[in-house]
């Protein structure tokens, strides 16, 4: 499984693992901005991402 989750990231140029975390959390703060601007809000009580909220 491992090796087959770095072997991806390699073919995606990711050889540092640090470097894929590092894009993921990115892509992560970027989603919850996005999210926030549009107004749908983030739900972080197990339901992830993208959930409506009524604030």
């Amino acid at each position: 499984m491992i090796k087959t989750v770095k072997n991806f990231l390699h073919d995606l140029g990711i050889v540092d693992i640090w470097t894929g975390l590092c894009a993921l959390i990115s892509l992560v703060i970027l989603f919850y901005l996005l999210s926030a601007i549009h107004g749908s809000g983030v739900v972080m009580n197990g339901a992830g991402i993208g959930g409506i909220t009524e604030y």
